[in-house]
């Protein structure tokens, strides 16, 4: 059956300015079949890159549709579609790791146990003899703590006036604790805290830097439980640090802290699951030694018992999972194409509620959000960036900053038409997110790959022999519709290149939905080659795609235009004469709706209405 989709709820978001798609009369409806040879052209005018009419070509100079990308596939569109439509959904509780930069992650799901091992309350009590910041001869001291490099981080309030100010009356600061390495280091498991006097007009004086180690701390938290192993008890302690001139501080004095670690303990049904099973091995060995069959036979038993409680509560979970995934309305949305039909992606059967939305990020100074998901037993990550949102002044602010920025790892600029530039407002909103979300995936892998719990390593080393024990075998999609495309867009070019350089170990498929221009001709250029299985989506009364339309900002290769009849063919900026050469001797391949046929040169049509907003 053939469903329209449509854009997020208009009383929650509304995309700045991309116009609503072209939906079948009722839900059911096939969309019209495109007649071969039809020329599909986009109605927008005024900038689609260098052609002379200024159109979003989708037809050659013989008016036959151009062909669609070799490697597109709908499948694998629908399925990124609901996803990135399901980005504008904002959830709500989860374990909220944030920093001082006002950006966070808030952890959806067991997950949070698999990377971290607990939080760390900590209190500032007061510092003591600080060193003078001032000429006056006093400080406006302030502390930022932080556990681990780039990770959780926040702050006290300033203190006027003082070198020996309190902090005690403020409410604890939380920062979340990871577990240690797989080779056992434990830099990460360390609270820094830096003493700033707080200037006007310039930048703040750092007066000194605490390291606490905080090992014995949390390995002091644990107790062991008969038959279910260790359980993690909150502990509380109180320490004095020396501030040293670590990092051109001026060093003296001494700060007083209170620190409460919190572990993270595994779920009671997994507690109570581990010890019925430990039981049940006591008991089978007891019973083997003693040649009793009642032992035996409770030992069975209590085995029964912990199977079906594991099988229970996955069951309860999944149909949580299922039940809170999709937040966007399920009637003639992305959402319904993605779930009603089980679709084939990479060669296997594929649903949303496959996945499990591991955490959500999100940087309340520039408003940009980011979710993403994962399917360990596919070894699957998807991330999907949230579009405009009309209500939000600042993401209006990030589409009309269009002056062009380096996209180099140090963001520095060099003169040269060569140098890939790309839109200022898009990569500040995309680095605001970039640290946390490359984190987030690095994280899904590791304990995907059997590095993180129990649970998680089991998952993942029944996927590891599932794909003939290649460790290798994990796979990334990025997706995102308008300013979230764009988005997608960048990341995707950054996964591309650590893919390339060997620092990450996965292949990247990014698929986007009305996206904007992002980058310049160096840009474009790169991108293609680092990312060379890519798809933009445009519907073909989209104004978006068409912008920004100066400053020589282009189009990615590899566009896919929808027409108002759900019909599809390949777009792009350019059409170029050798292209045009290219593309009269090439084999057509054009979907339209009803019935899949097959032509003999190999291409196929008709498979399903895909309206993109």
């Amino acid at each position: 059956r053939v469903v329209g989709m449509a854009a997020p709820p208009a009383a929650s978001v509304a995309p700045l300015v991309n116009t609503a798609p072209r939906l079948p009369a009722r839900r059911g409806a096939i969309a019209r079949p495109v007649a071969r040879g039809h020329a599909v052209r986009a109605s927008v005018v005024g900038a689609g890159g260098e052609n002379a009419s200024g159109q979003l070509e989708s037809t050659t100079r013989r008016g036959t549709p151009l062909p669609l990308p070799s490697h597109f596939d709908l499948d694998t569109a629908v399925l990124l579609g609901g996803f990135a439509f399901e980005s504008y959904s904002t959830p709500e509780g989860g374990v909220v790791d944030a920093d001082v930069n006002g950006c966070s992650t808030a952890y959806l799901s067991d997950f949070v146990r698999e990377v971290y091992s607990g939080v760390l309350e900590v209190t500032l009590v007061r510092g003591e003899n600080l060193p003078r910041g001032d000429k006056l001869g006093l400080s406006d001291p302030y502390c930022v703590v932080s556990v681990g490099a780039g990770g959780s981080s926040a702050r006290t309030k300033t203190k006027r006036f003082t070198l020996d100010p309190k902090w005690d009356e403020e409410s604890p600061m939380r920062l979340l604790v990871r577990r240690r390495d797989a080779s056992g280091r434990r830099d990460h498991q360390t609270l820094t805290v830096r003493v700033l006097d707080e200037d006007a007009g310039k930048s703040d004086d750092l007066l000194g830097v605490a390291r606490l180690p905080l090992t014995d701390l949390i390995d002091g938290s644990l107790v062991k439980i008969p038959l279910t192993g260790e359980i993690g008890l909150a502990r509380e302690e109180e320490v004095t640090a020396e501030l040293t001139s670590e990092g051109a501080g001026i060093g003296g004095g001494r700060i007083v802290a209170r620190l409460r670690f919190v572990p993270f303990n595994p779920r009671a049904d997994e507690v109570v699951g581990e010890g019925l099973r430990r039981a049940a091995r006591i008991m089978k060995r007891k019973g083997e030694r003693d040649g009793s069959d009642s032992m035996k036979l409770a030992a069975k038993a209590a085995g029964a018992v912990a199977g079906g409680l594991a099988f229970v509560t996955t069951e309860l979970s999944r149909g949580e999972r299922e039940g809170g995934l999709w937040a966007v309305r399920p009637d003639g949305e992305w959402a319904t194409l993605a779930t009603e039909k089980r679709l084939r992606v990479r060669g296997k059967d594929a649903s949303p509620h496959d996945f499990e939305k591991v955490c959500f990020v999100e940087s309340v100074r520039t408003d940009t959000q980011a979710a993403v998901w994962r399917c360990v037993a596919d070894r699957t990550v998807v991330i999907s960036f949230r579009g405009t949102e009309m209500s939000k002044p600042l993401d209006v602010l990030t589409d009309v900053n269009l002056a062009p920025a380096a996209f180099s790892p140090e963001r520095v600029e060099v003169e040269g038409e060569d140098e890939p530039r790309v839109h200022g407002g898009f990569l500040a909103a995309y680095d605001s997110v970039k640290r946390r979300i490359l984190r987030a995936v690095d994280d899904v892998i590791g304990a995907g790959s059997g590095s993180g719990s129990a649970d998680s390593a089991d998952e993942g080393e029944r996927a590891l022999r599932s794909n003939g024990g290649n460790d290798d075998g994990w796979h990334v999609f990025v997706t995102g519709h308008s300013l979230g495309g764009a988005l997608c867009t960048l990341l995707a070019a950054d996964l591309g290149a650590s893919v390339g350089s060997g620092s990450r170990n996965f292949t990247v498929t990014a698929i986007n939905f009305g996206s904007p221009r992002v980058g310049n001709r160096a840009f474009v250029a790169m991108y293609n080659d680092l990312v060379p299985d890519s798809v933009r989506v445009v519907n073909g009364d989209d104004l978006v795609p068409t912008l920004p339309a100066l400053l020589g900002y282009r189009h990615v290769d590899h566009g896919v235009r929808i027409d108002a009849n759900g019909g599809l063919a390949g777009c792009s900026d350019k059409i170029s004469d050798a292209a045009v050469a290219e593309d009269e001797n090439a084999q057509s391949r054009t979907v339209r709706g009803g019935s899949e046929t097959r032509d003999d040169d190999g291409g196929w049509v008709g498979r399903a209405a895909l309206a993109a907003a």
